[in-house]
């Protein structure tokens, strides 16, 4: 009789609450997500009660696996629950918007940065001017100096490699793409031991 009402009453919710039981449904060897769990609290009136915004796609953190923003030909895994964030900064040759996805475990932060740069970048800056200029902005935002800077090449990419040493003792290693308009950082900052840092740009796959 309950089901029947809320069926009739609620066809919206009837329908999203068996969209869920079968997304929730336990699989042979595996559990119940703790996310499918949530998503699965619907009251008697057929409203949902919690329902997180990562069962529609809205989600702003996402479990550790590999993980790449929309733009990036890389992706890698990022520990933990990456949190999405993304900044504009307007420049002489338009706005540039970048997205980055953040992941921290024990004392290491790590995130991949993409930025779309103004169409006219690549006619107006040299590759050496432009990486020179990420490479800047990068140890201004950690009030760090550089320790090594040189050419590399990372999952069929070639890239910048750059490691510095920061005022407050931490110390981080980074890597630059830049292909076309694309420009993908890929860095780690650590206290003491930069073993996180390291399997996390170890991690690093062409997408």
């Amino acid at each position: 009789m309950h089901a029947q009402f809320v069926k009739a009453r609620f066809p919206l919710a009837h329908m999203l609450r068996n969209w869920l039981a079968r997304l929730t449904t336990r699989q042979p060897g595996l559990g119940t997500s703790r996310t499918a769990r949530t998503a699965m609290r619907i009251g008697a009136s057929g409203a949902v009660l919690a329902l997180p915004i990562a069962a529609l796609g809205l989600a702003s953190t996402v479990h550790a696996g590999a993980a790449a923003p929309n733009g990036s030909f890389i992706t890698v895994d990022i520990p933990g629950n990456a949190v999405r964030k993304v900044r504009t900064e307007d420049t002489f040759l338009g706005e540039v918007r970048t997205v980055s996805m953040i992941g921290e475990s024990g004392d290491a932060k790590v995130a991949i940065a993409v930025s779309k740069l103004p169409s006219l970048s690549d006619n107006l800056a040299s590759e050496r001017k432009m990486y020179g200029k990420a490479k800047r902005k990068l140890l201004r935002r950690y009030d760090a100096k550089s320790t090594a800077w040189k050419v590399c090449k990372r999952a069929g990419h070639e890239c910048r490699y750059l490691e510095y040493a920061a005022e407050d003792g931490r110390k981080g290693i980074a890597r630059l793409y830049l292909e076309g308009e694309m420009m993908v950082i890929v860095n780690g900052s650590y206290d003491d031991d930069k073993t996180v840092v390291e399997r996390f740009h170890d991690s690093t796959r062409s997408k």
